[in-house]
């Protein structure tokens, strides 16, 4: 295997040995190596979830559930109920839908980049054409923009790179 990440976080490349011809499964092979070490490792992210469907909660608190060293610590079914939340809750990402009724995403993650700077805000979209939203959100400091119904696949990703931020960071 031309890849290897041994315990002390250092990610082996044998460049002598061929990669797949395509680049996109050695980019998944790199990105799954990692990620099974990022989610071995003792570090727990704690993570808030914000949307105003009790279905997307449960999918998220499900999806979530099986990832190791990831933890929900609260949820909230609006914006203002995530400020108020996250007043009394330690939270290393808040994963926030945009569109939700009393006040929404974006009203939201402007309000936490002044009450909770150094927090990570991960948002959701299912509207269709929201690009613009999207844009507000990447502006406003999103680190991503998920669209919805969730791929487990991608949540994995941000979950493992906020992992391994929290790591870096002496976590």
């Amino acid at each position: 295997m031309p890849l290897s990440f041994v315990p002390n976080r250092i990610l082996l490349v044998d460049l002598n040995s061929e990669f797949p011809v395509d680049f996109q499964s050695a980019l998944y092979e790199v990105h799954c190596v990692i990620g099974e070490f990022l989610m071995s490792s003792e570090v727990t992210l704690e993570v808030v979830a914000v949307d105003d469907s009790p279905s997307v909660l449960a999918q998220f608190k499900q999806l979530v559930s099986g990832i190791n060293g990831v933890k929900v610590v609260g949820t909230a079914k609006d914006g203002l109920e995530a400020i108020a939340l996250l007043r009394d809750t330690k939270a290393d990402l808040v994963v926030m839908d945009i569109v939700m009724p009393r006040m929404d995403g974006l009203t939201a993650l402007r309000t936490l980049r002044v009450s909770n700077p150094g927090i990570r805000v991960a948002m959701l979209s299912s509207v269709a054409g929201s690009r613009s939203r999207a844009e507000e959100a990447f502006r406003l400091g999103a680190v991503q923009v998920l669209t919805k119904p969730v791929d487990p696949v991608k949540l994995r990703e941000l979950l493992a790179a906020e992992r391994a931020a929290k790591a870096s960071a002496g976590g």
